[in-house]
C-alpha cells in the first residue's frame, strides 16, 4: 500500500504540472473529496477534469466515472487525486451497511502485516461437548481499517484493532460469540502473498 501511495503521489505531481495548450485534452476521473479505504466509491466522490495526459497514465486511470462507481477503495484517496485502477477493486453492487471490529494480537492478525484493502477468512476455535472445534465463520471479508500498526517496524508487536466491512448476510452474532468465548485467527486471501495467523488468545474484543 505504501508503494501504491508513492505511485499515486508521483502521478498527482505529474498531473498537476500538465496543462500544455498545444496538445488535446482527455477526460480524467479524480476524487472530488477524500475517500477512505474500504469505502465503495459513489458518483458524489468523483469529478471529471479535462487534462493533457500521456498514454501511460491513461491506461492506469479512468475517463468515465460510471466505471468507477461501485468499486472499493483499497487505500485512502485524497481529494483531487486521479483514481488509479490499481487503487480500486470491483466491489459489491450494494455497499455493506455494517462494520465489525476485532482487537487481536499480532500473532492473530497475520503477523501484523494486514493492511486496509486486504480480504481475510475468519476462523474460530470453540469448545463443544469438551472438544475443540475449528470452523470458518466468514470468507473473504474486506479489511477497511487497521490501527495500532507501524509499517516501519520490522517486528511489530501489540494488539491490532481491525475493522471489517460486513455484508448483510454475515452472522455477526457468531463472530462476537467466537471472539468472546473462543480463539480467533485470520487467513489473508488477498495481498502480496497469502498467509495464516496463529490463534488469538481467548477473549479478543469485538464490536459491531
Amino acid at each position: 500500500m505504501g508503494a501504491l501511495l508513492c505511485v499515486s503521489a508521483a502521478l498527482v505531481a505529474w498531473y498537476a504540472a500538465t496543462g500544455r495548450a498545444d496538445e488535446p485534452t482527455r477526460p480524467l476521473v479524480v476524487a472530488s473529496r477524500d475517500v477512505s479505504a474500504g469505502m465503495l466509491v459513489s458518483g458524489d466522490d468523483l469529478r471529471v477534469d479535462d487534462v493533457v495526459i500521456t498514454p501511460e497514465l491513461r491506461v492506469r486511470t479512468f475517463g468515465d466515472p460510471t466505471a468507477v462507481v461501485g468499486r472499493v477503495a483499497l487505500g485512502p484517496i485524497a481529494s483531487g487525486d486521479p483514481i488509479l485502477r490499481s487503487a480500486t477493486d470491483a466491489g459489491d453492487t450494494v455497499a455493506p451497511k455494517r462494520q465489525f471490529a476485532l482487537s487481536l494480537p499480532v500473532a492473530a492478525a497475520v503477523g501484523g502485516s494486514l493492511r486496509s484493502g486486504d480480504t481475510v477468512d475468519v476462523l474460530a476455535t470453540v469448545e463443544r461437548d469438551g472438544i475443540d472445534v475449528t470452523e470458518t465463520l466468514a470468507r473473504s471479508i474486506l479489511v477497511s481499517r487497521v490501527t495500532g500498526s507501524d509499517v516501519n517496524v520490522m517486528s511489530p508487536s501489540g494488539d491490532r484493532l481491525i475493522t471489517f466491512s460486513v455484508p448483510a448476510e454475515l452472522d455477526v452474532e457468531a463472530l462476537v460469540n467466537a471472539a468472546t468465548t473462543g480463539t480467533v485467527h485470520l487467513v489473508r486471501t488477498t495481498g502480496t502473498s497469502s498467509a495464516t495467523s496463529l490463534p488469538a488468545a481467548p477473549g479478543g474484543q469485538a464490536a459491531e
